[in-house]
């Protein structure tokens, strides 16, 4: 992988967390979602920052190990596994939703 894409799979990586940070908080206030992570939702239960924080934390965290470890082939791996799973818990999250 370029910089690049490793960047742009950072990035979108990002986005979908910060994207289903907030779908999951708006569900939950509206009563039609709760949060199954038994991590998360103990952050959830402690407030909403505390949510976002462990969150963020956790993405930007594995953010940091895939640039760093970019030329790696398992970075490299990791990196597409995790938009890839990423992708398709957020999709089956909001087609649950309809």
């Amino acid at each position: 992988m370029t910089n690049r894409s490793v960047i742009i799979a950072l990035y979108l990586l990002v986005v979908l967390n910060i994207m289903d940070a907030s779908v999951t908080l708006v569900c939950i206030d509206l009563g039609i979602a709760e949060e199954i992570n038994p991590l998360m939702k103990f952050f959830l239960e402690k407030g909403k920052i505390w949510f976002i924080l462990a969150k963020f934390t956790g993405v930007l965290t594995a953010c940091y190990i895939f640039w760093r470890f970019r030329a790696e082939k398992a970075a490299q791996i990791g990196l597409k596994i995790a938009v890839v799973a990423y992708l398709l818990l957020f999709s089956y999250f909001c087609i649950e939703l309809l």
